[in-house]
């Protein structure tokens, strides 16, 4: 991965990166001084499946051997969403704004997104990302980056279930969990979760602080609608099911909360 480079509070280094918050944080003040008038979005969550396994691998010949594994799924268009969506929004939140849309020129895996995003709170950026704010005159970044957090399925009971942490866009399969849906009362031989984590972090160039931040932070917990006692937890959904549901979380997510990193200082 490129190196860091510090961001000089009067004069943008050699650097590029994404970065990661969690709660809103607003520098209102700083936004009302410096509104967003050149805004590069930098959407480095790539084509992957974060997938959490807990007690032992299931049946998907891609994911034993460890807990937690991912899957490259070409084509399911995560940093395409988080661009177009962006490119909806920014007209309506900042009319005047000039727009530059950026993506990795590699897979970057959650832990190396992680750390780039707490680069940023200090100030550093990749020196891919500082190139294209030097060439494109930004005033702004958002950066776009998975997260990390403990997993806290709703269940249809209404308490959360499951154990340890995720990573970023994908599912967590603990088989051995066995529980009711209230609504169909099919019994699910094992838990299947999907998560959208994602960090939306938007920073001022030119004094190279976070000015405001999101997280996408849904969890969501799938049932096994067709009943099948020997079906392991992985197979309550097909491919192209997992696939579409990821994509639809991170669509209503980014629609929901983008407005509120990028709306004007009051």
């Amino acid at each position: 991965m490129t190196k860091n480079l510090p961001l000089n509070r009067r004069k943008v280094l050699a650097g590029i990166g994404l970065g990661a918050l969690a709660p809103i944080v607003a520098a209102a003040d700083a936004l009302a001084t410096n509104p967003i008038r050149a805004l590069g979005v930098f959407s480095l969550l790539s084509d992957t499946i974060d997938v959490t396994v807990a007690n032992r691998p299931i049946t998907d010949t891609r994911i034993t051997g460890s807990d937690r594994s991912q899957i490259d799924a070409r084509n399911i268009g995560f940093d395409t969403i988080v661009l177009r969506e962006v490119r909806t929004l920014l007209p309506d939140a900042v009319p005047q704004a000039r727009l530059s849309l950026f993506r990795a020129t590699q897979p970057l895996t959650a832990t190396e997104q992680r750390e780039i995003a707490a680069g940023a709170r200090r100030g550093e950026l990749p020196a891919w990302i500082g190139q294209a704010i030097e060439q494109q005159r930004l005033t702004h970044v958002l950066l776009v980056t998975r997260a990390r957090d403990d997993v806290k399925l709703p269940s249809f009971e209404g308490h959360a279930i499951g154990r340890g942490q995720i990573d970023g866009i994908g599912f967590y399969v603990d088989p051995s969990f066995q529980y009711r849906d209230i609504e169909t009362g099919v019994i699910s031989n094992g838990a299947l979760g999907a998560h959208t984590l994602v960090d939306l972090q938007l920073m001022e160039v030119r004094s190279a602080e976070i000015v405001r931040s999101q997280r996408i932070a849904e969890q969501l917990l799938v049932s096994d609608k067709e009943h099948r006692a020997e079906a392991d937890p992985w197979k309550y959904l097909t491919p192209a099911q997992q696939v579409d549901l990821l994509r639809k979380m991170l669509e209503r997510n980014l629609r929901r909360l983008l407005p509120a990193v990028l709306k004007p200082a009051a």
